[in-house]
């Protein structure tokens, strides 16, 4: 016997609101997200492309050398999680009576900007057990007629933010609108800081901090493997705005460049006034990466291209690279510039 059209119609509108629903008010657990380590992985190219700092991914994996990954090495990039799904009728308070947990810890876990309001469908992550057999499936009981809403909080003042997982001083800056150094400048922390997890920093409010793409302060073993010999790349004077290109030619605990032509060698040549041994503040451009970095203008030692008017090369410093050694060290050993080091934290965000 055939169902009349209006029964039909009721039993559609049922699975359908079965589906739309389905997931509200309950907790989930997501696995942890891994990473299997390929050739050319290096920690931090893989802590960029899954946005979480390098100092997690050593904690999470008990690396002891941050430099040296074996191919075929599986990572854990983020541990496993419970989430809920927001319904009509929770709250902050009783989501923490239900999950043995308290307001600040979601508050914290979430990020959580006005802990009066939540968005009906909102993931909320649950810290705790997250081991098979733990709550997940327990419907929300929440019965309140008024529905969830959102509101969006801009800081007009310095405003608290404790770091979660995935937090980063540009992900920051962009989200307050505001930018990395001003953010480490307001909470006493250096602009190359990897940030801790459970760590209070001070947002400062927008206005003339308005966010920009800035360049990165990147671990010279970093930048080796991705500045490779052979490689041209743009060079930005922080100070005049000036550019020009550059060719890596070597280097060990920095790279060795030399102009690329000779329109870049006169460039060079007007940015400092003649050749000279001054350390300037510079943003490297290789691929998509802008890296804060530092050099001099001074030609030494042998010349590789010799059609540029540069009679040898110069050297390029990035974070934590070191000088040769002899020529600038009583040890003659190689050791890091304070003044190169001082010129790459000042090129940091430009």
């Amino acid at each position: 016997m055939l169902k009349k059209p209006w029964k039909r119609l009721m039993t559609v509108g049922i699975v359908v609101a079965v589906m739309l629903t389905g997931t509200a008010g309950l907790a989930q657990v997501q696995p942890p997200t891994k990473h299997t380590v390929r050739a050319g992985d290096t920690l931090y190219m893989i802590a960029r492309r899954y946005n979480v700092s390098m100092d997690e991914l050593v904690q999470l994996n008990d690396i002891r050398n941050p430099n040296s990954l074996s191919i075929g090495m599986e990572l854990v990039i983020t541990e496993a999680q419970r989430f809920h799904v927001v319904a009509r009728g929770d709250t902050l308070y009783r989501l923490a009576q239900r999950y043995d947990t308290d307001v600040d810890t979601l508050v914290r876990a979430n990020d959580i900007t006005n802990p009066n309001f939540l968005r009906l469908g909102m993931n909320l992550v649950i810290p705790g057990d997250t081991r098979e057999g733990a709550d997940t499936t327990v419907a929300s009981t929440s019965t309140a007629a008024n529905s969830a809403e959102e509101t969006t909080s801009t800081p007009s003042q310095a405003t608290m933010h404790t770091v979660i997982r995935g937090d980063t001083l540009w992900g920051l800056g962009r989200r307050y609108g505001t930018n990395p150094q001003a953010i480490a400048a307001a909470s006493g922390i250096a602009v190359t800081s990897m940030l801790r997890i459970g760590q209070q920093l001070v947002i400062p409010s927008g206005g003339d901090t308005a966010p920009r793409v800035g360049a990165e302060a990147i671990p010279w073993s970093q930048v080796s493997r991705l500045f490779t010999v052979g490689m041209s790349a743009r060079v930005t004077d922080v100070g005049t705005g000036l550019q020009f290109s550059v060719v890596r030619r070597g280097g060990t605990h920095h790279a060795d460049c030399e102009p690329r032509t000779a329109a870049d060698s006169a460039i060079m040549n007007r940015i400092w006034g003649g050749w000279s041994w001054e350390r300037r503040a510079i943003v490297v451009e290789v691929g998509d990466y802008r890296i804060a970095a530092s050099m001099h203008s001074m030609p030494h030692g042998q010349q590789g291209i010799t059609n540029n008017n540069f009679p040898g090369h110069f050297c390029l410093h990035f974070l934590d690279s070191r000088t040769h050694g002899s020529a600038y060290t009583n040890s003659g050993l190689p050791r890091a510039c304070s003044q190169h080091q001082s010129c790459v934290r000042e090129a940091v965000g430009k």
